[in-house]
């Protein structure tokens, strides 16, 4: 995705909290071997762009199966410039769940003095 993420994308109207937008795109092909695969970057409020963002990988495959209709997999293979994720739907008796997979990395270690 060629998107600068160096600045706040605009929003209008603006939150008065600000909020974290995920950008998304499809992988071609978008269905491969029975998982669906999607492509994000993320800008945080009050960050800027991040490696990756758990909630918003999940909202990410939720909205693109929601938005893709009938027959839409409920295994998605998201990646970000951290790495690959996995993101499963699957039915409870407390109603549909949401599981996220992937490795995680310390990617910034320091030290604060008080």
């Amino acid at each position: 995705m060629g998107l600068d993420l160096t600045k706040a994308p605009a929003l209008d109207p603006a939150p008065e909290d600000g909020a974290n937008v995920e950008f998304v795109v499809p992988d071609e092909p978008l269905l491969k071997d029975g998982v669906a695969r999607i492509k994000m970057r993320v800008h945080e409020r009050g960050v800027g762009e991040t490696l990756s963002c758990g909630t918003g990988v999940a909202a990410a495959a939720l909205a693109f199966r929601h938005w893709g209709g009938e027959g839409m997999p409920n295994h998605w293979r998201v990646d970000v410039p951290g790495g690959r994720l996995a993101v499963r739907m699957f039915p409870t008796e407390e109603g549909e769940h949401v599981s996220l997979s992937g490795p995680a990395e310390l990617v910034y270690s320091g030290t604060i003095e008080i």
